[in-house]
């Protein structure tokens, strides 16, 4: 069977071990790039603006019978999800969420988003937590995080342990 070929399942199924269903009654109205649940509901995010023929911002939550909005939503696209110190961070392409100023990558705690520093310099693809050393990890297209008045080399790879940015060796010379 081809998921392509069922019903509302242009972007987003679940899998119940057996079938194919889709999640929600409309599918949403561009690409789910990024899921992850966090507080015990799904979250979703890409570059859709609409789910279920309701308005959302580029992030959306399911609590297993209907969608609803993450604050006003993100300013741009979102490629990645990660869930550090209890809050949901987004990377991608943006510059701002819910309102405030962040740059590629923004945190929400649950009722507000905040910035995480003054963020990247461009693009992040990917977040990865490191429960071991309690950091985040974030890799993309940015080469500089500039925090304390300070801009900081990173060359597509950083570290934010929960208060600031930081390299990671020499970093690479391409995306991550």
């Amino acid at each position: 069977i081809q998921v392509d070929s069922l019903p509302n399942s242009k972007y987003l199924m679940s899998w119940d071990f057996s079938n194919w269903i889709p999640v929600g009654n409309n599918p949403p109205n561009d690409i789910v790039n990024s899921l992850i649940v966090y507080q015990d509901k799904l979250f979703a995010g890409g570059r859709f603006n609409s789910i279920d023929g309701n308005a959302f911002s580029r992030i959306a939550c399911w609590n297993d019978s209907a969608w609803s909005a993450v604050g006003t939503g993100i300013q741009g696209d979102v490629y990645s999800m990660a869930v550090y110190n209890n809050e949901l961070y987004v990377g991608g392409y943006f510059s701002s969420a819910g309102g405030v100023d962040a740059l590629c990558i923004a945190r929400w705690d649950g009722s507000q988003w905040y910035s995480v520093g003054v963020g990247l310099s461009d693009m992040v693809w990917c977040l990865y937590v490191d429960t071991i050393e309690n950091v985040l990890y974030a890799g993309g297209a940015f080469n500089y995080s500039a925090d304390n008045s300070d801009t900081l080399l990173v060359n597509h790879i950083a570290k934010w342990n929960g208060v600031k940015w930081d390299t990671v060796g020499c970093g690479t010379s391409s995306d991550v």
